[in-house]
């Protein structure tokens, strides 16, 4: 990696009582070029949008799922916006189109879509310029996946609990596992834009996200919009206050304490060089211990050329510490670089919109790699070519997830008119068997390499044949394992569900696998020859969970002619408890459910059956399968109930008018009181009532 020296400046500023020292150190250079090992895979433009559609202000990937803001899309009225959401198919060759999302509560500009952020089966969407309490109050919609059918439904609509006007809450949002944090950045608690963020968690019973916290740092002031980008991985969180201390910027570190339930405050990082106006952590990302912000007007390389800079967490000292500051290969003013920032594991993509390769402000992202040894250093530069355009803003939005890129570019003006926007993917990284400068990945999709033998490895590259015959028996919790050709091979490798392949001599052709535990097991056998694996054989070890334990039966709430139902708790491997009412299919509940309450539907008997039940692919066929333990039954009797009448009730008529006053006591608490004219109904009244003419 070059080095790289610049004068050194320092200034010191009085801000508001507090003096800020600010110091710039010798920088790390543009860094070397190293071998580009990237290549477009698919390119979106929005199946039917309006101009100022805006399709890319955000996008989000979490393995085969990519999530894409269109704030600007008019479905719902001017401006409501969408998101839309797209899933690798499965040769890895294109990301088609899975659904659209305009929620039928979204109206004329709510900017849905402008944050997105998605993580396994959940994804969150803020609408900041929602009227909930006002103009641009705004907020977040949490959507879940449902393998069948096959779409994502939203879950929750989830609103600051003291949201005001101009909040614009859902600004930024992030989302780990089973927790997010939406960012209100000109939140006004500790001053006008001093900005808020919220924590939510999913409550498992219940399949709603209810707000934990209120995070406020205790040094907010005016104007420093914290929440204007957010960051989770895990147990940690990051939010940037990008208009800190005269919008130099200030990024702010929490850790989850389950003990408390609460986001602690960790530390308050800046970067060693730290200038007025560079908006330090415009953008935030974090993964695996490593911190990435960006800071689009810093001036290195000229005004608004930009940065980012990478922080780790150092055990000894149990802070974190800067690692190094990341500048644009061709640096240049109004760059931008840093607007935007992706990490995963030792990769990151960092966007430029103001750079130029396609005219001015067509925009670009830049892919970096992290060595042990040398550190970062760039890798390639993620055009949109040949189809970009001057003021795309390429780059606007990143986002990565391993070997897979996204980055949108807002302003381009695609067939559907001015600032549509589009989205182009990436496929990076992974082996070069042949030695030609490409992955191995990058020539099966351009077809200059072809795998006929399904493993992903070219074929020019594999020529060992895969095991015949392969064959799985299961009985109880025992697997017998067989098949031929095992003598053609050096060794033989077993995968049991990916695990640890088992190492097996030459001549095997069969293996015993003992005590395999409930679930649906993928079981694969390959040939080695020459360190080279042939494509493996799959067979599938179907094991039904143990059935439940310690059920109990007892009669709920009549009016609601509920069972309330308990058990023990259930293995691992169970995916969800079913519950079925005289043998209909009524309630599905998490595995860590221990009871619940059944609406049987009326009084009477009624048999109550509760069922352990392992769901996912079959591998053999690719279906989607359930293993059914053998169910668990009680028979119940739910009391029937019938209201008390009401009392004291007269009747005095008026002759003058031909009417009657009907007034009376109430029993009992009703949902709704009836009246009838010779027999036949002619009011229905609200339970309270207690008189009618």
């Amino acid at each position: 990696m070059l080095s790289h020296s610049r004068l050194a400046r320092g200034r010191v500023v009085q801000y508001f009582g507090f003096v800020l020292a600010l110091s710039v150190l010798p920088s790390i250079a543009p860094f070397a070029e190293s071998l580009s090992a990237q290549c477009t895979v698919d390119r979106k433009t929005p199946p039917a949008a309006d101009p100022f559609e805006r399709f890319g202000a955000s996008v989000s990937l979490s393995g085969d799922v990519c999530v894409v803001g269109g704030p600007g899309n008019d479905e719902s009225g001017l401006d409501a916006g969408s998101a839309l959401i797209y899933r690798r198919s499965a040769d890895g060759a294109s990301w088609p189109l899975e659904q659209i999302l305009t929620p039928a509560t979204i109206t004329p500009d709510d900017a849905f879509g402008q944050a997105v952020s998605v993580d396994g089966d959940f994804l969150v969407v803020g609408a900041p310029k929602t009227g909930t309490a006002g103009p641009d109050t705004g907020n977040a919609r949490v959507f879940q996946y449902l393998a069948v059918p096959g779409l994502w439904n939203q879950v929750n609509i989830i609103v600051a609990s003291d949201s005001e006007t101009g909040d614009e809450y859902g600004s930024a949002v992030a989302l780990s596992g089973e927790a997010c944090i939406v960012g209100a950045p000109f939140e006004d608690e500790r001053g006008t834009d001093a900005g808020a963020a919220c924590a939510y968690r999913l409550n498992p019973a219940t399949g709603l996200w209810v707000q934990e916290q209120k995070i406020l740092p205790i040094d907010l002031f005016t104007g420093d919009r914290f929440g204007n980008a957010i960051a989770m991985d895990g147990d940690l969180a990051v939010i940037g206050a990008s208009g800190a201390f005269v919008s130099s910027g200030a990024l702010y570190v929490y850790r989850y304490d389950p003990l408390l339930s609460a986001w602690q405050f960790e530390q308050r990082i800046t970067p060693s060089d730290l200038a007025l106006l560079d908006q330090f952590a415009v953008s935030v990302a974090i993964s695996d211990g490593r911190i990435l912000a960006g800071s689009f007007r810093d001036d290195d390389g000229g005004a608004d050329s930009g940065s980012a800079t990478t922080f780790v967490y150092d055990e000894v000292s149990q802070t974190w510490v800067e690692e190094v500051k990341i500048l644009s290969p061709d640096i240049a003013p109004g760059d931008r670089f840093g607007i935007s920032v992706a990490l995963s594991g030792t990769r990151a993509v960092i966007g430029a919109t103001g750079d130029d390769p396609e005219g001015v402000m067509s925009g670009a992202a830049y892919l970096f790699d992290f060595d042990p040894v040398g550190g970062w250093s760039f890798t390639s530069e993620l055009f949109d070519e040949p189809e970009g355009l001057p003021g795309d803003l390429y780059g606007n939005a990143v986002a990565l997830d391993g070997d897979h890129i996204a980055v949108g570019a807002e302003g381009h003006d695609g067939p559907f008119g001015i600032d549509s926007g589009v989205v182009r993917f990436f496929a990076t990284g992974g082996a070069d068997c042949n030695d030609n400068g490409i992955s191995d990945r990058c020539d099966l999709l351009a077809g200059t390499s072809f795998d006929l033998n399904g493993n992903e490895i070219p074929d020019e590259c594999d020529f060992v044949p895969p095991v015949t015959d392969l064959s799985c028996t299961t009985t109880g919790s025992d697997v017998a394992i067989s098949w031929l050709n095992g003598d053609a091979y050096d060794s033989i490798e077993l995968l049991v569900d990916n695990d640890a392949p088992i190492s097996l001599p030459p001549q095997t052709t069969q293996f015993d696998l003992i005590g395999l535990g409930p679930g649906i097991h993928t079981i694969s056998v390959r040939g080695v020859t020459d360190l080279v694996g042939s494509a493996p054989a799959v067979c599938a070890s179907l094991i039904a969970p143990s059935a439940i334990t310690g059920l109990t039966c007892m009669a709920g709430d009549p009016c609601l002619t509920e069972a309330i139902l308990t058990w023990d708790a259930v293995g691992a491997a169970v995916t969800s408890i079913e519950v079925a009412v005289d043998g209909i299919p009524t309630a599905s509940f998490p595995p860590n459910t221990l009871g619940a309450g059944v609406a049987t539907g009326s009084p009477g008997s009624h048999d109550l059956c509760v069922t352990t039940r392992i769901s996912g692919l079959d591998p053999e066929t690719g279906l989607e399968i359930d293993l059914d333990a053998m169910p668990v039954c009680c028979t119940l009797e739910i009391p029937s109930i019938e209201p008390e009448p009401v009392t004291d009730l007269l009747c005095t008529v008026d002759a003058s008018d031909c009417s009657a006053l009907l007034t009376w006591t109430l029993a009992s608490s009703y949902s709704q009181i009836e009246v009838f004219l010779d027999g036949v109904s002619i009011f229905t009244l609200d339970g309270t009532a207690t008189s009618v003419t």
